[in-house]
């Protein structure tokens, strides 16, 4: 379901806000028009094109004054888009989406509508009057009547999977098995699932409404609906995509860990290993092909990591060093290297390269106390006491200040018993105290010359 929109403003404060929404998108009040004649034409030619009402809706539902801008579409509508009340049903409860937080009248009414329309005519009730009934008892908190409607447009949809799969029947069946599971009816949400994943084999994945009629999408979404079955049959067909489409259609790099990640998840280790470990093959083939390239030996370090090949991903991890790769932040906390943790070839070039960077004289992004502190509890990890307490002690004195991570930190479990370390945790404490009564009452602009070291680095409490 597209966001809300809530034109809930009175008066001028109304006006003003409708006019800027149309300067900030770019939309005229005449082109508005135009798009709603053009819509109103592709409903008149098909009526059960649920996208187009769901851009009619919005189109319809940006003024401030509602019910003049339906009652405007109303007099231009062509006569049978409001033949037997359904198409006006249609509208209303597209409407009642985008003002749902002002008010459930227009859901209300077109549920009315609806019962009335397969009441008298139920021949002519096909999936989407069915659906639109579904989700407007769903949202008027009716859910035994949800549930009915729900099985028939399961019932309707179900003999136009194969006879006359479309991108409308799709959206419906997605938000039917939304529908079923929020209703506690979990094998209906298969099933209906099921029945979506038929039509996007038929049809292809297709854009917009976030992502929901990706395979990624829909396995986001029966992820959190806990539909195990759906999201390892979206998941699959997205990694047979991937090995389908070549190296040059291959996605970003973090897509496709995410990918394994997935898999891992449901727990499904073996495939989660099988697609890491091909796309560590991949990416070994693109390091042949790119030597050199900082960001791919990085990338290949992730995916060798995660498929189990520490060699392979600790000599990447050299490589990228060597070839100038200056994420430390990122290279610090990525999950993906997980497993090269606790290894002294991991963790003892990363704090040697963070000392280097924060003793740099250049702007830093991640700013110079936070590379102190990588350099430190890459240090600690590395076994190495001296370096980490010193780097520890660089990093307090360029501005860190925060207590709660330097305590929970596991990294620094092998020193923490140390008494130096916990003189520094001290003066950590001390500072945080000190600097907060300082900034006090003091503006934004005066606190930030307080901080000692980096005054343009900003505690995230010190900020307004």
């Amino acid at each position: 379901m597209l966001s809300a929109r809530v034109w809930g403003l009175a008066g001028a404060a109304g006006i003003a806000v409708f006019v800027w929404s149309l300067i900030a998108s770019g939309v005229t009040y005449d082109q508005r028009q135009v798009e709603i004649e053009e819509t109103t034409r592709t409903l008149a030619a098909s009526p059960g094109d649920i996208l187009a009402w769901n851009r009619l809706a919005s189109l319809v539902s940006r003024g401030p004054k509602l019910d003049v801008q339906i009652d405007r579409w109303r007099h231009r509508a062509p006569q049978r888009l409001l033949d037997e009340q359904a198409g006006e049903a249609m509208l209303l409860y597209r409407v009642g989406s985008y003002v749902a937080q002002r008010s459930d009248e227009f859901r209300a009414r077109a549920a009315e509508l609806l019962e009335a329309f397969v009441a008298s005519h139920p021949e002519r009730a096909t999936y989407y009057h069915w659906h639109t009934l579904a989700h407007a008892y769903r949202q008027l908190d009716r859910p035994a009547e949800a549930l009915e409607a729900s099985n028939h447009t399961e019932a309707t949809a179900k003999p136009l999977v194969v006879s006359d799969p479309s991108p409308n029947l799709a959206l419906v069946l997605n938000w039917l098995g939304q529908i079923r599971h929020d209703l506690g009816d979990h094998e209906g949400g298969v099933r209906a699932w099921a029945m979506l994943i038929h039509v996007l084999d038929a049809i292809g994945e297709q854009d917009g409404q976030r992502g929901a009629y990706t395979w990624q999408g829909l396995a986001e979404t029966a992820q959190r609906a806990g539909d195990k079955v759906t999201v390892l049959s979206a998941l699959d067909r997205y990694f047979t995509k991937i090995k389908r489409q070549g190296d040059r259609r291959l996605p970003p790099p973090d897509a496709l860990s995410r990918l394994g990640w997935k898999f891992h998840e449901i727990g499904e280790e073996s495939r989660a290993q099988e697609v890491w470990s091909y796309l560590a093959l991949k990416q070994q083939a693109l390091a042949t092909h790119r030597p050199g390239n900082p960001t791919v030996l990085y990338n290949l370090a992730c995916f060798a990591a995660l498929a189990g090949d520490r060699e392979t991903a600790l000599d990447a991890w050299r490589d990228a060093l060597a070839a100038g790769f200056d994420n430390l932040a990122l290279a610090d906390r990525d999950r993906d290297l997980a497993s090269l943790r606790n290894l002294r070839r991991f963790t003892a070039p990363l704090a040697a390269r963070a000392v280097v960077a924060a003793q740099a004289k250049v702007a830093l992004p991640e700013g110079r106390a936070e590379l102190w502190y990588i350099a430190a509890r890459n240090s600690a990890l590395a076994g190495d006491r001296d370096g980490a307490l010193d780097a520890m002690a660089h990093a307090i004195t360029a501005g860190f200040l925060s207590v709660n991570r330097l305590r929970s930190d596991r990294a620094f479990d092998p020193i923490r018993a140390d008494a130096t370390f916990g003189a520094l945790q001290k003066r950590v404490s001390t500072a945080l105290t000190n600097v907060r009564s300082e900034c006090d009452g003091r503006r934004p602009s005066q606190r930030s010359r307080i901080v000692e070291g980096e005054p343009d680095r900003m505690v995230a409490w010190l900020k307004p």
